[in-house]
């Protein structure tokens, strides 16, 4: 079926290179232009106002962005250096990193009586994310942000991985997605987060550890080393955080036993043979200090199992 404008109340128009191609194309202009005069909202990350700034919906709003936008909203409109700006039907957010505030924003203007109690909810925590080669994007991309927006620390630990799938990053000193996203991040400044050598994090500088699906976990099972680490923050009572395939090396580390465990359905021998229980209809379970996901559209879920996790008495 046809999509049309009319079908839409929001529009969100993300930042990099995409913008910029929609600056180009008069078929996306028209769309965004009778969008907008239905009443829909626009939303920007980043340089995402740029097809807003070519039809002239930013002329005279508040708003704010990346340096590919600033300059010129400076000159047609009110600037505002702030993570979110709200003006009328037209959200603006700085950058990536501020996609938690943007979409909590974008909650507000179509429930206005929307109550963030997860803001700041993870203050003073300190999260540490395994970032092995070929780790599930969405499932660290997204748990970092969200992290950082509810006043976590996030370090990423990398570890020297067994296998790559991609032999054009060999040369290269990052670790990369299962959907070519890298570590340390294209995105998000170093400023936000840390990155560390597996072998070099002291189990005092963290309270939890999080693990991402795809293939990172069956790095972590062919590296003896990674297992060891996971056996010594568990012992050490820190919140053992695991979504997807991640399930898998905490099995072969002997850590699942007596465990109720969300995860994808490749998982459920590794658990149920050592002693776990796996039930693929669970989105997120938080057993103890034990908090683990389905796959990548359950990571709300996980997020929010982590926080209880890691708040609860």
């Amino acid at each position: 079926m046809r999509q049309t404008p009319k079908d839409y109340d929001a529009l969100i128009v993300m930042g990099g290179h995409s913008a910029d191609v929609m600056v180009t194309e008069e078929k996306v202009q028209n769309f965004i232009k009778e969008a907008y005069a239905n009443g829909a909202v626009l939303g920007a990350i980043g340089a995402g106002s740029m097809p807003y700034i070519r039809v002239g919906i930013m002329n005279g709003k508040k708003a704010t962005g990346d340096p590919a936008v600033e300059f010129m909203i400076k000159k047609i409109g009110t600037f505002v250096k702030k993570p979110v700006v709200v003006d009328g039907k037209i959200i603006t957010a700085g950058d990536t990193v501020d996609t938690p505030a943007f979409v909590r924003e974008l909650c507000k203007i179509f429930a206005p009586g929307f109550n963030d109690a997860r803001k700041g909810a993870m203050a003073g925590k300190r999260i540490l994310i395994v970032a092995g080669e070929d780790f599930e994007d969405i499932e660290l991309c997204v748990p970092t942000m969200e992290f950082l927006y509810r006043g976590a620390s996030v370090i990423m630990a990398t570890f020297p991985a067994p296998m790559k799938a991609r032999l054009a990053m060999l040369v290269l000193d990052v670790v990369q997605g299962n959907f070519g996203m890298t570590v340390p991040l294209q995105e998000i400044p170093l400023s936000y987060y840390k990155i560390k050598k597996l072998k070099d994090v002291k189990l005092s500088e963290i309270d939890a550890v999080m693990i991402p699906g795809a293939f990172c976990p069956w790095n972590m099972l062919f590296t003896p080393e990674c297992l060891e680490f996971l056996k010594k923050a568990n012992a050490a009572g820190k919140v053992m955080a695991y979504i997807c395939h991640a399930s898998i090396p905490m099995a072969a580390a002997d850590l699942v036993k007596g465990k109720k465990i969300a995860g994808w359905l490749a998982c459920s021998d590794a658990v149920k043979i050592m002693g776990g229980e796996h039930n693929f209809e669970w989105a997120a379970t938080v057993d103890g200090k034990h908090a683990t996901g389905r796959t990548p559209p359950e990571v709300p879920e996980f997020i929010d199992a982590i926080n209880v996790a890691l708040t609860q008495k």
